[in-house]
């Protein structure tokens, strides 16, 4: 079990140019000398290489869990923003208890006759911690577990009753962090669990 520190991960990728000049002149009046045959052997290129660095599982799955945490948060929106949107298409982003969560509060938005008004961003996707083992004999199987730190914005959402009046805390914080567990399942990554929310994001 590998575990990371909870921190924006930046990245940065540098790009080198080289231009090579060569320029030559030769005089006006020089007389025309005879050909005579080359004695250099001629010039080959070496093959290009190719400088693709394989990608380690570990490296994999985080990119294929945070591709999904995205999705999750996007899909939330999409059911939240229609009245008419079919809630249990939830089910492609999230499992069990995480599901479960996400349908009962969407269901109960549409109910109360709510609707989103915005979007929300995500701010960052961290790995806190990663486990990729598995075993299928335990009950319940264990599956690879990646837990991820989140935070998002929800400045730019509004939730708005059946006259247009929103319903949202004058107090709500403009950005929120989760800590989520996202668990790689059979028939692909799902959000599993929902260790905390609402918590402030971290500077």
């Amino acid at each position: 079990m590998t575990t990371r520190p909870a921190r924006r991960l930046t990245a940065a990728a540098g790009i080198a140019a080289l231009t090579l000049l060569i320029s030559s002149c030769s005089g006006q009046d020089d007389p025309v000398a005879e050909p005579t045959p080359s004695s250099a052997a001629p010039t080959t290129t070496a093959p290009t290489s190719s400088s693709v660095v394989p990608v380690s599982a570990e490296d994999q799955a985080v990119a294929e869990a945070t591709d999904l945490v995205r999705a999750y948060y996007a899909e939330i929106d999409r059911v939240n923003l229609d009245p008419n949107a079919d809630a249990n298409t939830l089910r492609d982003v999230a499992a069990n208890e995480a599901f479960d969560l996400q349908l009962r509060t969407a269901l109960q938005t549409k109910a109360r006759g709510l609707t989103q008004i915005g979007n929300v961003r995500v701010l960052e996707v961290t790995p806190f911690s990663i486990d990729l083992s598995s075993d299928s004999t335990t009950t319940p199987p264990k599956y690879p577990t990646i837990v991820m730190d989140t935070c998002i914005d929800v400045s730019g959402v509004n939730v708005v009753d059946a006259e247009g009046k929103s319903v949202v805390a004058s107090t709500r914080p403009p950005q929120s962090a989760a800590r989520i567990d996202v668990v790689q399942f059979d028939f692909g990554w799902r959000v599993n669990a929902i260790q905390s929310a609402g918590q402030p994001c971290e500077a």
